[in-house]
């Protein structure tokens, strides 16, 4: 029987893991361990950095994508690569290879995201830029490069905004899915004493980058409001950098190691995360998979996760401060409402996100359309 090999186009080494690099290497290992063969193509393989002029240091996102796209349509034809998974606009000009079938998974949309870049900043040229070269050029190239091929969004959400975005460009909604075996419940005493926390206190967790997007000026202000109001409430983030935003007790934790991230979810009493916009947050799946209660937006996957028990509780419309602390402290003075929480957590990610049901959906789907030949 032949053994097929799969290439993964992605901007990024799959060693950064950020989420679609974490998405990558999930995949890979899944398929490999099925009897795949698994070709990763990045930007390393470019020979060097292109020369940057006024053009390309505009249009980057398409000009670097399209060389990458050209240098790796050479080196597949080399290796006879049977089926194509895009991670949104990677290598974009490979889809005039037509006869190799083809998936492009949609991580969010830049026509959406688009709308969330610039909020809150007064730089005009910074506007005018995210209105025209995000919600417009790269929303047209994101379209062009879907067509002819299966197209995935990580969520009903993204789905949805490619219908509705895209010219009714149709997508197979499949969510993230994580190690469960790693993310799972440790104990709360030994990971609160790990970070120097006390016992009593209640500890808010928040992941990822601070950024206007992931709501870090939310985030500001309820540290600030804890700070005055209630001083047990302490706040443990995991992030790329610390700021001078917060109140003093927020604890940083910089560039924290993939395995120690069970230990931060799990030394906290509640993860927040009032994002503006989100396809499916890893940080969220493995913080539930940690029977770690959360707080979240309703943006993303977030839809999904209100439709499913006690979650409904803690998956908020309106992103506002005064909205997230009254359910803060709501939660914090009913440890039996907290728990309800984390368990219904802990089993929607069993139910949809652990790393089996994520690669037995992509296996089946690529084994369907390599076996065909052809695109639907």
């Amino acid at each position: 029987m032949k053994q097929y090999k799969i290439a993964f186009l992605t901007e990024n080494p799959i060693n950064t893991l950020g989420g679609v690099e974490r998405f990558t290497l999930s995949l890979k290992c899944y398929f490999e361990k099925n009897g795949f063969v698994v070709k990763v193509y990045d930007k390393s393989i470019m020979p060097k950095e292109p020369k940057r002029n006024w053009f390309n240091s505009y249009f980057s996102t398409i000009t670097d994508n399209y060389n990458l796209g050209n240098e790796i349509s050479k080196r597949m034809k080399e290796d006879q690569i049977d089926f194509i998974i895009q991670n949104g606009l990677s290598a974009w000009s490979i889809c005039r290879r037509r006869r190799i079938p083809r998936m492009v998974i949609h991580h969010g949309t830049w026509r959406e995201v688009s709308k969330h870049l610039s909020k809150g900043s007064k730089n005009i040229k910074k506007t005018l830029a995210n209105k025209v070269l995000i919600y417009y050029i790269n929303g047209w190239f994101e379209w062009f490069t879907s067509k002819n091929a299966i197209s995935i969004g990580v969520s009903s959400s993204v789905k949805n905004e490619l219908k509705s975005l895209y010219y009714n460009l149709d997508a197979i909604a499949i969510q993230n899915g994580i190690d469960t075996e790693l993310f799972k419940k440790l104990d709360a005493k030994i990971c609160k004493k790990k970070y120097g926390l006390k016992e009593e206190d209640f500890i808010i967790s928040f992941t990822g980058r601070l950024e206007y997007r992931k709501g870090n000026d939310i985030l500001a202000q309820l540290s600030h409001k804890a700070y005055k109001e209630d001083p047990s409430i302490k706040f443990l983030f995991a992030t790329d950098q610390k700021t001078n935003d917060f109140a003093d007790n927020v604890i940083f934790l910089e560039h924290v190691n993939y395995e120690e991230m069970p230990y931060v979810y799990c030394a906290s009493d509640l993860f927040i995360m009032p994002t503006r916009y989100e396809g499916c947050s890893y940080s969220i799946i493995e913080a539930m998979s940690c029977n770690t209660p959360i707080l979240i937006s309703s943006v993303g996957h977030g839809s999904d996760i209100s439709r499913f028990g006690a979650l409904k509780n803690v998956v908020l419309d309106e992103i506002n401060c005064d909205v997230y602390w009254e359910k803060i402290i709501e939660l914090k003075n009913n440890k039996g409402q907290l728990k309800e929480i984390g368990d219904d957590a802990k089993k929607y990610v069993d139910a949809n996100n652990t790393l089996e049901i994520f690669g037995k959906a992509y296996l089946d789907l690529i084994k369907k359309n390599i076996l065909k030949g052809r695109l639907k």
